[in-house]
């Protein structure tokens, strides 16, 4: 791999200057590329608008979901995929529906993914990024509603499935179920969080939703220096631990979630809940 400190041939494909990258801590991979040092494949191009909203939107093997959740996104905001590896149409699927694409070369996981993301959106200077998942379990039409949190002085707004509505804007359906996972999920995930909120001194709900919108500021504070995961499937408990070291203002809004129309999640229950404990106990070790 080349040196941090060579000049690299631009991140994104159909540039056709050179410029210099983020560096990285010694030893670590350089920013845009996998752990083997090849490139994302970029598709799509810079938007250029830094007075737009950055959609990111990491996915695996999401071919069948994708239309959906693109179809939904409200007007004048800009979509990132990041295609994980997908073996499936993930990548057209998401270029037929108007987004640009990053493809990594192999399944990283959606931590990985999302680090390419904040780096691409630090490179067209996007002052928000929202990220949700490619599944349609996050409603993008709740994307006004993070972004008007973070307007109050926030840095982080995560979006709860725990976090109660208030009475001047009611649950739209109070009727169903907020989150209709499974139910070993839906007994242990509130538990988690109250324990986790206590222990990390994080003021979360929800430390387990990957519905967040971010300022560009605290994306480049906590990853402007091009640095790879340490877990980079299992990245919340990462994620906050650096939130947590900088001093990031973060609050919440109440959401839903809607059940999956098509596939299975892509996390095993076991595995899934193994890697997050290790990113928990990273936190309690740094405090």
């Amino acid at each position: 791999m080349a040196s941090s400190r060579q000049p690299r041939q631009a991140y994104l494909r159909g540039v056709n200057h050179l410029r210099r990258m983020p560096k990285g801590p010694p030893g670590a991979p350089a920013q845009g590329r996998d752990r083997s040092g090849s490139r994302p494949s970029v598709t799509g191009d810079r938007f250029h608008t830094p007075d737009k909203i950055l959609a990111l939107i990491p996915a695996y093997n999401e071919a069948e979901c994708l239309p959906a959740v693109l179809s939904s996104l409200p007007k004048g905001v800009d979509v990132l995929v990041v295609d994980d590896g997908s073996t499936d149409r993930t990548s057209a699927v998401a270029r037929e529906g108007g987004a640009r694409v990053i493809s990594h070369a192999e399944n990283r996981g959606q931590g990985a993914a999302l680090l390419t993301g904040f780096h691409a959106a630090i490179e067209d200077r996007y002052p928000v990024v929202v990220e949700l998942d490619a599944d349609g379990q996050h409603d993008p039409r709740d994307i006004p509603r993070l972004t008007a949190k973070l307007r109050e002085g926030y840095d982080v707004v995560i979006g709860s499935r725990y976090l109660p509505f208030p009475e001047e804007a009611p649950d739209p359906a109070p009727d169903r179920p907020r989150y209709a996972g499974p139910l070993i999920r839906r007994l242990l995930l509130p538990t988690f969080a109250r324990i986790f909120a206590r222990r990390a001194h994080i003021a979360t709900t929800d430390p387990m939703s990957g519905y967040r919108a971010f300022t560009r500021g605290i994306i480049e504070k906590a990853f402007g220096n091009g640095e790879a995961a340490e877990e980079p499937q299992y990245f919340s408990m990462e994620l906050y631990r650096k939130l947590q070291d900088i001093g990031a203002r973060i609050g919440e809004v109440p959401i839903r979630i809607h059940p999956r129309t098509h596939g299975k999640s892509k996390k095993g229950f076991v595995r899934y809940g193994l890697g997050v404990l290790r990113g928990f106990a990273s936190i309690l070790r740094a405090r």
